[in-house]
């Protein structure tokens, strides 16, 4: 554990998802989140079909992180988890 899903929309093609998602669990492992790095799991998913605001067609673009933990770790750790995957997506 942890487990990430990432999501995007098919107009951010140009992004590089398997060096994007190894750089995210190097982070969390350096971190010392995770002592097993074989435990790290990762996806992500191009989406297709979705809406931003009101229109059907847009160039905006959006990614949705969500991690998975087990239960007890502190919310300060599930905090830093969620800022240090965010600061490697960014």
């Amino acid at each position: 554990m942890p487990h990430l899903h990432l999501e995007y929309s098919d107009n951010l093609q140009h992004i590089e998802i398997k060096p994007l998602l190894v750089a995210i669990h190097q982070a969390l492992f350096n971190a010392g989140h995770v002592t097993d790095p074989n435990d790290l799991k990762s996806r992500a998913i191009m989406q297709q079909d979705y809406v931003i605001g009101l229109n059907v067609v847009t160039d905006q673009a959006y990614v949705h992180a969500k991690v998975s933990l087990l239960s007890g770790r502190s919310v300060e750790v599930r905090q830093a988890i969620s800022e240090l995957v965010l600061d490697v997506m960014q």
